[in-house]
């Protein structure tokens, strides 16, 4: 077991490219750490290596992954390839994520990594994050982090110096800047709109 609690106490990833072998020996981990009560500290996942059918997570291989009681963290991965992931996570998609990781039950923390989000401030999704207040969520489209306010349904940053040395500058978006670049500058100055 002290292999397993090793392994765990890291990021345990699944990744698109992974054959259907490592796929499953993952899952064969994680199922073992949750019968014996060993906490996952996170479960690291490429968005492009799962989907939903119905309510269960399916990942590329076509393995079911199964609920993990002992999850502490989910981290989703979009592309971090230079013109990044212009692709939007849907309402459904989130919905999907928040359900899952409410039926893990340790789950602390949702993270959403190189992607945009929907705005999901008066959907489904939004409204059962807001009910359960369960976990944080937080997003990080490229280079600064947010987290979704559970009181008023704003994205914040943690640290507002972030917001004052960001706003000390210059701020321009730029051709040369991919998507999520633009994405992140353009969140931040909603937050510090909304500070003022």
């Amino acid at each position: 077991m002290d292999s397993v609690k090793d392994l765990c106490s890291r990021d345990v990833k699944i990744q698109e490219g992974d054959s259907a072998l490592l796929q499953r020996s993952t899952t064969q981990l994680l199922e073992n750490a949750s019968t014996n009560d060993i906490p996952v500290s996170c479960l690291h996942l490429e968005y492009s290596s799962i989907k939903f059918e119905g309510d269960t997570l399916i990942l590329s291989s076509g393995i079911p992954l199964p609920i993990l009681p002992t999850v502490e963290k989910i981290h989703i991965a979009g592309s971090n390839t230079p013109n990044g992931n212009t692709g939007t996570l849907t309402d459904n998609d989130i919905l999907n994520l928040f359900r899952y990781g409410m039926k893990c039950g340790r789950v602390k923390e949702l993270m959403f990594d190189q992607f945009q989000l929907s705005t999901f401030s008066s959907s489904e999704a939004f409204k059962y994050i807001m009910k359960t207040k369960k976990f944080q969520v937080r997003w990080r489209p490229f280079d600064i982090e947010f987290h979704l306010d559970l009181q008023n349904g704003h994205r914040e940053v943690d640290d507002i110096q972030v917001i004052q040395n960001e706003n000390s500058g210059t701020v321009s978006l730029s051709g040369r800047n991919n998507i999520l670049q633009h994405t992140s500058t353009l969140q931040l100055l909603e937050v510090a709109r909304n500070h003022d």
